[in-house]
C-alpha cells in the first residue's frame, strides 16, 4: 500500500514507557520546526505526563505534548498576557505540536488533537504559539481562545499568544472542580 492511502494512526504513551530510539524520534520532529531549544526539549520531555504520536504505517510524522510545567514559568505567561487571574495551578501544557512539512495540512494534527482531546476531557490546558504561525491561528476551531495579550519573553525574538481551554476566567480553587 502506498503512503498516499494509508491513514494517520495517532497512539499516546507516557515517557517512562517510550524506548530511547522513540522519545530521541519525538525530539528529532520537535526540533525540526526549530522553536525549541533542544537542551528544554530533552529536559522536558522525561518530566511529561503524557506524549503523543502520530505515525502513518511504520513512519513517524507528528508529536505533541501534555505536561505540567515549572510553577513561577506558568505563573510569567499568564502575567505577561494581562490575565494573571486566569493562572490554574492544574492546567496541563500543549506543547510541541510538530508535523514534519511533508504532512502538514493532511490530518496528521487532527489525529493527534482528537487522542490529545479525548486524552485531557475537560482537564483545564493552555498552550503558546508564536502569533505570526497561521497554521494554528484558528485554536477557537479547537476548542481553546487567546486570552489577555502577545507578548514577548525575555528569551524570545518573536511575539507569543496564550490560548486556553476549559480555564475559569478567574481561578476559583473553592469550586472544587475536577482537575485531574
Amino acid at each position: 500500500m502506498s503512503e498516499e492511502n494509508e491513514k494517520f494512526h495517532a497512539s499516546m504513551f507516557r515517557p517512562i514507557d517510550c524506548s530511547d530510539k522513540t522519545l530521541n524520534a519525538f525530539a528529532k520532529i520537535v526540533l525540526a520546526n526549530g522553536e525549541v531549544p533542544a537542551e528544554n526539549l530533552q529536559r522536558g520531555i522525561p518530566t511529561a505526563e503524557m506524549l503523543f504520536f502520530c505515525s502513518i504505517g511504520r513512519k513517524l510524522v507528528g508529536v505533541s505534548c501534555a505536561r505540567f510545567q515549572n510553577t513561577s514559568f506558568h505563573k510569567l505567561l499568564f502575567d505577561r498576557a494581562g490575565v494573571p487571574q486566569m493562572y490554574n495551578p492544574f492546567s496541563v501544557e500543549i506543547c510541541w505540536l510538530s508535523v514534519l512539512p511533508k504532512y502538514q495540512g493532511k490530518g496528521a494534527w487532527s489525529a493527534i488533537y482528537e487522542i490529545r482531546r479525548k486524552y485531557l476531557k475537560d482537564r483545564p490546558a493552555h498552550g503558546i504559539t508564536r502569533v505570526e504561525n497561521k497554521r494554528v491561528a484558528d485554536v477557537a476551531r479547537y476548542g481553546y481562545q487567546q486570552v489577555g495579550e502577545p507578548f514577548k519573553l525575555d528569551n524570545e525574538d518573536h511575539f507569543i499568544r496564550l490560548v486556553v481551554k476549559d480555564h475559569d476566567p478567574v481561578f476559583n480553587p473553592s469550586k472544587r472542580l475536577r482537575y485531574c
